[in-house]
């Protein structure tokens, strides 16, 4: 009896000995595989990149080339006395000035002084301002007049004893009462702009008639289809 119960003892032994060291569920810290069945962890995917812009998604041109603009836009008649010159910096900003000379009065409906005998009358504005443009084609741009102030007052005036002048500041033709002026750069099409307007720049710039495409920039007033040329 004592032999049998030995061998019982010895054999529990031996089967606890092989439970303990057969498969099954790793132990923490194990590198046993995951259980069946079980979703095998994703690779990380790394810190997500900004998209790059879409170039061709912004609108084409976005800014007239103002930085080619240099020198000097003119409306004028070459007869008349008057004249409106603009001139147009790289930013878009431009300075303005517009005079007329007159022996007479001629802003009747101002209530001006009655200068000395010999004296001239000048209409004069001086104005500021800014453009912001919108392409419109390969030579065509919309420069909307996003502010502008005239340095006097209109209707206002000033007597210079100097130059035996007496100054009445007004509006400048050409360029007031407007939202807008029209830019055509040099290549488009002379034939697209009305009669009025190519008579303007013919003017201003002192030619019988304009070539076929333009050969210089040229503003047009939408409400008036006066002009300016660069000179």
């Amino acid at each position: 009896m004592a032999v049998l119960a030995a061998a019982v003892v010895l054999l529990l032994v031996l089967a606890l000995a092989l439970r303990g060291g057969g498969g099954g569920a790793p132990t923490p810290g194990g590198t046993g595989a995951p259980a069946e069945g079980s979703a095998a962890p994703e690779a990380s995917a790394g810190p997500s990149e900004s998209p790059e812009p879409d170039e061709s998604a912004a609108p084409e041109g976005g800014t007239a080339p103002f930085n080619e603009l240099d020198g000097s836009f003119v409306f004028t008649d070459r007869v008349g006395g008057w004249e409106t010159v603009l001139e147009i910096a790289p930013d878009g900003s431009f300075t303005g000035r517009y005079t007329a000379v007159s022996r007479g009065n001629p802003r009747p409906q101002f209530d001006l002084p009655e200068p000395p005998d010999g004296y001239t009358y000048t209409v004069l504005a001086e104005f500021t301002g800014r453009f912001r443009a919108e392409r419109l084609g390969a030579q065509e741009y919309r420069l909307y007049i996003e502010e502008m102030e005239y340095a006097g007052r209109t209707g206002g005036s000033r007597l210079s004893e100097e130059d035996e002048t007496l100054y009445v500041y007004d509006t400048a033709r050409g360029i007031h009462g407007t939202e807008s002026l029209y830019l055509y750069l040099p290549g488009y099409d002379a034939s697209q702009l009305s009669e009025p307007c190519r008579s303007w720049i013919a003017r201003a710039l002192d030619v019988e008639s304009l070539p076929a495409a333009l050969d210089t920039p040229c503003l047009r007033n939408p409400h008036t289809e006066e002009a300016f040329a660069r000179i």
